[in-house]
């Protein structure tokens, strides 16, 4: 896949609370999603998804596992997780809006394809560490 865009994203919790941005420009404008984007050239995963958190919500986030790799129509991402103090999120950069949603509220809500298939893994990654 040397043709792929490498995407990263990162599922941040605080208990069953995950922290979820709205897109502020497309695709998919305004759907919530998890923090993240484009790798840059050289960069490691980790180094991206560090970068991509500080830049939407002001965040600082350093310790993540890995959930799971996908590869489709043309990008791969990388998805992490990690326990964050979320509550002091705020929408920087590319995100429209910050949100902390239970779990129980995410199927309810109007975001990205397969957002809440990730979410789902990513939290049972959690509990099992």
């Amino acid at each position: 896949m040397s043709n792929s865009v490498n995407v990263v994203s990162a599922a941040l919790f605080d208990g069953d609370n995950v922290l979820l941005v709205q897109r502020k420009h497309p695709p998919f404008q305004h759907y919530w999603s998890l923090p993240g984007g484009h790798m840059q050239p050289d960069e490691s995963a980790k180094d991206a998804i560090q970068r991509e958190i500080l830049e939407e919500t002001g965040l600082s986030v350093s310790q993540f596992h890995e959930v799971q790799q996908h590869a489709s129509a043309g990008y791969t991402l990388q998805v992490f997780v990690a326990h964050a103090d979320i509550a002091k999120a705020q929408a920087l950069d590319d995100a429209a809006a910050v949100q902390i949603a239970s779990l129980h509220d995410v199927p309810d809500l109007t975001y990205t394809p397969d957002l809440w298939t990730i979410i789902r893994a990513a939290h049972q990654r959690l509990t099992e560490l």
